[in-house]
């Protein structure tokens, strides 16, 4: 439990149920850190994740509070959360600039305030909306500076996204760490987990973990798998992970012809199995944080595509080649199937060490600065 003199009370917003890698990282980071000197609770808006059972017999609260469709009383919700709480710090987890829910913690006297950047653009896939939000992050950045202590990011293009360039010269940077030992590669699990999946040992089986959305890119992800196809039949793509775009993704997977070559699999916990099995892990994002699951890859030995437009703090080892999205669809076919008879793999553990993305090093790391800020 908490110790009151010397530990420290921190509110973080916001979890979801959705799997998303915000989510995934604020977890991968507490669950190494010190419950009697870090206490953490959690604000949610439509469903906890799925850690929210094990972090509740540690202690935690998970909070649901109002949506944004009402907001005014999300931002009483807040105010009064923080208000009657008694915490050290509310921790902002953004992918814009927000400052309704930094306000609402600033009217709730919230004693530290801590913004930390988690993407490098918005992520709306109609022109229109994408507009109305990069006007309102604008507002936001050019207000909040007065409010916020502390600016952190998982990149330096997602602090300059969030802060802008000006604003970042006491930017920290927090890793979006993993733990390695999950996910160490394995023969075994390969194997066993392509045979639960229903896919020979020779397939040649490429990978995509992402949210459906204008950010993940899917549509351009199914035009390189088509040329994939088009030069080695014997291939499947598994798309992992849910979104508003599936609906749409799915009506292009039929239309072109392959749905027997494509595998919709929804949200996984099973992500570093799921890593391990493949050949190819490919992520055309338009833009990205820093993209985490490209360090889990990785960290599996699984060598991946990604796109230029991703920041270079996630290449943690030589398995990674990026690319233009500029690009035909064909040339990253060509690089994808360079991999396909490619049977050595293992884990570069010193290098993603080396990089800074253990998540027992970095828990720390976040740690002893809470502990000193706060």
């Amino acid at each position: 439990m908490l110790d009151n003199k010397q530990g420290k009370k921190v509110l973080q917003c916001f979890v979801s149920d959705a799997g998303d890698g915000v989510t995934e990282s604020i977890y991968n980071n507490y669950q190494f850190m010190d419950k009697d000197v870090i206490h953490y609770d959690f604000l949610y808006i439509k469903g906890k994740p799925w850690f929210s059972g094990v972090l509740e017999e540690q202690g935690a609260k998970f909070i649901k509070i109002s949506s944004l469709k009402h907001p005014f009383a999300y931002f009483n919700d807040i105010r009064k959360i923080v208000r009657d709480g008694k915490y050290d710090a509310v921790y902002f987890n953004l992918s814009f600039g927000h400052i309704w829910p930094v306000l609402a913690a600033h009217f709730g006297h919230a004693p530290k305030i801590i913004v930390h950047a988690h993407a490098s653009s918005i992520d709306r896939g109609k022109k229109w909306k994408r507009l109305i939000f990069k006007c309102y992050h604008v507002f936001s950045r050019f207000f909040w500076s007065g409010l916020i202590d502390y600016k952190l990011a998982c990149s330096k293009l997602a602090g300059e996204f969030l802060f802008s360039r000006e604003n970042i010269g006491n930017l920290h940077l927090v890793h979006n760490a993993i733990d390695l030992k999950n996910f160490e590669y394995s023969e075994k699990i390969r194997n066993d987990t392509r045979t639960k999946l229903g896919i020979s040992p020779n397939t040649f089986l490429v990978g995509h973990i992402g949210r459906f959305s204008y950010q993940k890119n899917h549509e351009y992800l199914i035009r390189i798998f088509t040329e994939i196809v088009k030069e080695n039949k014997d291939s499947v793509l598994l798309l992992v992970g849910d979104g508003p775009d599936r609906s749409i993704v799915t009506q292009l997977v039929n239309k072109l012809g392959l749905q027997r070559n494509v595998k919709f699999l929804g949200f996984r916990k099973d992500v570093n199995r799921l890593l391990m099995a493949m050949d190819v892990f490919i992520l055309p994002s338009r833009f990205e944080g820093l993209g985490i699951v490209l360090i889990e890859a990785q960290a599996t030995g699984l060598p991946c595509l990604a796109s230029d437009s991703i920041p270079s703090e996630s290449k943690v080892s030589p398995l990674i080649t990026y690319l233009s999205i500029n690009d035909s669809p064909k040339e990253w076919a060509k690089y994808a199937l360079k991999n396909l008879h490619k049977k050595e793999r293992s884990t570069p553990e010193d290098s993603i060490c080396t990089h800074g993305y253990d998540n027992r090093s970095e828990a720390m790391k976040l740690q002893t600065f809470l502990l000193q800020n706060i």
